[in-house]
Formats: structure tokens, sequence, C-alpha cells
């Protein structure tokens, strides 16, 4: 009996010992990278079909994965190049084969009661690749953004999360005017763990200080309160 315990004490110790190796890791690709592995005849055959921006490798408990950002320019007035249209993917890589977890489409908006868009980008620099609940997993956050002739000043931005492959959204719509300043929260973002909560809102913490988007102004407390829909509008 005492030989049995044993083993069982010695087997829960070398599975929490495995659990505490479980490491992640993520790599921005370089140009060089991204011609050595992702030929033409390979986009093709994975049906991405716009001009590639960035692209990130991570590896977790999972595989490794990569997210491939594009963007489609197109010329505007004064031979300004504009970005009309974006698309995102997240590869598993099995075996020499590439898996699709989720993808993103969006594009810009030209016809709004308020300021139309020239143009929709990635804002890779609110972009996060972390296991933010040490589960050994990450949880990729991406952010991407619109701006018109005031810049962001009345301009959308979104904010997605996946966890387990599943998306959650917020999005905003920027406006120096209260009655069109929103935001929209997925209901699924509050089922996420605190942790991600917490690092997200850190994220749109860091937007609003560095004036790339508008939140209203109680928007941590509507938040707090797990609302959907929360806005600037004085009744």
């Amino acid at each position: 009996m005492k030989k049995i315990l044993l083993i069982v004490f010695i087997s829960i110790i070398n599975l929490n010992c495995f659990a505490q190796k479980i490491q992640t890791k993520n790599i921005q690709l370089s140009e060089n990278q991204i011609d050595s592995i992702f030929s033409d005849s390979l986009l093709n055959h994975l049906n991405i079909d716009f001009p590639i921006a960035k692209i990130y490798k991570y590896t977790d408990k999972s595989g490794t994965n990569f997210i491939i950002l594009t963007e489609k320019s197109t010329v505007k007035k004064n031979d300004k190049f504009e970005q009309d249209s974006l698309k995102a993917f997240n590869f598993r890589y099995i075996n020499g084969s590439y898996f699709l977890n989720w993808s993103i489409i969006d594009f810009v908006k030209t016809e709004r009661y308020i300021e139309p868009e020239d143009s929709i980008g990635f804002w890779t620099k609110y972009l996060k690749l972390e296991d933010f609940n040490k589960d050994g997993l990450i949880e990729p956050v991406i952010v991407y953004g619109t701006y018109g002739k005031s810049y962001v000043g009345e301009a959308r931005v979104k904010i997605l999360t996946f966890y387990k492959g599943k998306k959650r959204a917020i999005r905003n719509q920027n406006s120096e005017y209260d009655r069109f300043r929103f935001t929209k929260v997925d209901s699924m973002f509050y089922k996420l763990p605190n942790e991600i909560q917490k690092n997200v809102k850190k994220v749109i913490t860091d937007m609003h200080n560095n004036s790339h988007a508008s939140f209203p102004p109680n928007w941590e407390k509507d938040m707090l309160n797990k609302k959907l829909n929360f806005d600037d509008k004085i009744y």
C-alpha cells in the first residue's frame, strides 16, 4: 500500500513539474524569414491574396502557430497610398501542413453618417501574444482601426481577443462629439479569465492615453458592471 501511495505521489510531482515547464514564446518574422517560409505558391494555397504586412510566430502547448496580417492598398488622390481593407489569419502548423484556426476581414466605410474613413490598418503597437492566465496557451489580442480627415478623431477601433479559438470583440467609435461616441462589448468578453480581461483593459487605457482612441469617460465603470453598450450621450 505504501509503495502504491509513493508511486501516485511521484506521478503527481512529475505532472506538476511538466506543467511548470510549459513555456510560450513568440517572434515577429523578418522579411527574409517570411520569404523563406511563405512562398508565393504557399500563400496561394492558403488563399492569402492581400500583401503581407507582418507575420508573427508563436509556440505554446498547442504547437506552432502563425498569425499573418495582410492589408490591401489603393492609390488615393495626390498619389497617396491608403489601405482600404485588411485580413488576418491564424494557422497552426502540424507536420508540414497549415490548418486555419480563425480569420479576420474588414474594410473602410465610406458611406457614413459621420466622417468617411480613408484608411484601415493593424495597430501592432497594441498587439499581444501572451499567456495571460498561465494555462500554457497564448491568447492573441489583435487591434486595428481606421482614420479619416481628422485622423483618428472620428475613427473606429476594434480590439479582438482570441481565447481557445473563439473571438471576443470590443468595438469603439471615436468622435469629438458626445452623441457619436460609443462602445460595444461582446457578452462573451466578460466570460474570459480575469487576467485576460485585465490586460485587454490595459490596452484600452494605453490607447486612450496615447490619443489613439476616445472611449466614453465612464468606460471602466461600465465594463466593471459588465455593460454591453455604453456611450457619451447626455439626456
